[in-house]
């Protein structure tokens, strides 16, 4: 990473989070009523070090990450943070889901540990801009079939709002989005 690009450190509901990025996400949550937790627990990896999820994301029992993605088309995950997913899916038995750029309405991916394959992993799509936010009354993401994250009835409104509060939100000078 250029030293141009590092991430910024940003302050947002008395937390203090790595990235400008993961800042936006936790905005994200907050108006998509959400529930998070910022970097609760890091796990031991396989040969050595650690990895410390982004987020744990209780309403849905999932584990969460963010990464940087300037090409929003398509999806550019680094290999590295996929296994270390995989790891943590499998070793805690709680799907993991990769947040990559900022909040859209779209399909991330999640990998889940029951689905798992003896040669990798089995990746399953989640939407978290949904309609009839089912984190609030099943626990659970709208899990889209992969073909168009408009393929089930959803009207937008809130969920535009929250990806504009994300993409939007000022945390200089003690401004709050």
């Amino acid at each position: 990473m250029s030293s141009l690009l590092q991430p910024v450190p940003t302050i947002y509901r008395q937390f203090r989070f790595r990235s400008r990025l993961e800042a936006r996400w936790a905005v994200f949550f907050d108006r998509r009523g959400i529930t998070f937790d910022y970097e609760p627990e890091g796990f031991p990896l396989p040969g050595g070090g650690a990895y410390l999820p982004d987020f744990w994301l209780p309403q849905v029992s999932m584990w969460a990450e963010v990464k940087p993605n300037s090409d929003e088309s398509r999806l550019a995950i680094p290999h590295e943070a996929i296994w270390k997913a995989s790891v943590v899916a499998v070793g805690t038995d709680h799907p993991f889901v990769i947040f990559d750029g900022l909040p859209r309405n779209t399909n991330y991916w999640a990998i889940y540990p029951d689905k798992m394959e003896p040669v990798g992993w089995d990746w399953n799509d989640v939407v978290p801009c949904e309609l009839n936010d089912y984190h609030l009354t099943e626990a659970r993401f709208y899990a889209s079939t992969g073909a168009n994250p408009l393929d089930h009835d959803w009207d937008g409104a809130g969920d535009e709002a929250a990806c504009l509060a994300a993409k939007q939100a000022r945390f200089e000078h003690g401004e709050r989005p």
